[in-house]
């Protein structure tokens, strides 16, 4: 797939570097503290996602349904991922967050820049001068710079005129205000099991569980995966030999 031009060139502009090149462990902790004081507000430091995939890394996640490109995690084993099939008539592929610990996703953002700002929002509704430090206005200002170019006029100017005056309240309704209007499709978008523990899931349980196994393998061969046909078949055998057909 074709990667968001805002996502590669932040990538280049050191934008996801946390440290500079070095690797974290390769640190004392001084040299930590010196770094994470120095490079803040040039590094989209936003809390909920991790930049540990470069542009070239990024290609179709092989433990997700097919058509997911990973770009990031969350720290938790949850992931962000470009989504072509939603792309439609748009520029880009849209964002989806995939938890690591449900069954569904569901759009995170329809480009990667307004990813960014739904984040943004998100931090500085939830600041925690403990862990995120003490010069907040001035961090979400820095990012704010950082983010607002890659927007549309009006997505910018709305992101400029929070950011002179970012004050908890106004972030936390501008946060509530993007997620209530996005969208509410959501995909299936880690392949469930092929076959469950008969000690724990069993009658009606076992009964739903191995259909929605079913009708997501079903759903993918018949898309043309046929690499999932094996998985089908298992899960059928699975449910046959569990609850009978």
């Amino acid at each position: 797939m074709k990667l968001p031009e805002s996502f590669v060139a932040l990538h280049a502009n050191g934008c996801f570097d946390y440290w500079g090149g070095v690797a974290y462990d390769q640190l004392a902790n001084e040299d930590r503290q010196r770094l994470y004081a120095e490079r803040r507000p040039r590094v989209l430091w936003l809390r909920g996602i991790e930049w540990e995939i470069a542009p070239s890394e990024v290609i179709e996640a092989t433990d997700l349904r097919p058509g997911l490109y990973r770009f990031a995690g969350d720290g938790a084993g949850g992931s962000y991922v470009f989504c072509p099939a939603w792309q439609r008539d748009a520029a880009e592929a849209p964002v989806v967050y995939v938890p690591h610990d449900e069954d569904t996703a569901q759009l995170f953002a329809p480009t990667f820049a307004q990813a960014l700002l739904r984040l943004w929002l998100a931090h500085g509704s939830d600041w925690d001068a403990a862990t995120d430090g003490a010069d907040r206005d001035n961090t979400l200002k820095a990012w704010a710079a950082i983010i607002a170019p890659l927007l549309d006029p009006a997505q910018r100017a709305a992101l400029e005129a929070l950011a002179k005056d970012p004050t908890e309240k106004s972030m936390k309704a501008a946060s509530q205000a993007f997620v209530a209007a996005l969208p509410t499709d959501t995909m299936v978008a880690q392949p469930p099991p092929t076959k469950y523990n008969p000690k724990y899931v069993k009658g009606e349980q076992a009964k739903r569980l191995y259909a929605k196994s079913i009708a997501f393998y079903e759903a993918l061969v018949a898309e043309g995966h046929d690499r999932y046909a094996k998985d089908l078949a298992e899960t059928r055998a699975n449910r046959d030999a569990a609850i009978g057909t």
